[in-house]
């Protein structure tokens, strides 16, 4: 049976651990809907997480936020 969560860890810093979770998430992504959690978001970013998440979903992620944030 195909697993209905899964926990992707990694090193900040490690490439490799960043490939691996891409690997993966992109496995699980041909496999059907994916509902991807992240948690790398500084406080400061909560309120607009919030906002962006009520108006658009999570379809449509906003890439001038992580950019801001990372």
């Amino acid at each position: 049976a195909d697993p209905r969560v899964v926990f992707l860890g990694e090193h900040h810093t490690s490439v490799a651990d960043h490939q691996a979770q891409l690997a993966e998430l992109k496995t699980l992504a041909n496999r059907g809907p994916l509902l991807i959690v992240a948690e790398m978001f500084t406080e400061r970013a909560e309120a607009e997480l919030a906002r962006w998440n009520e108006a658009s979903g999570p379809a449509l992620f906003p890439a001038e936020l992580w950019s801001r944030e990372w």
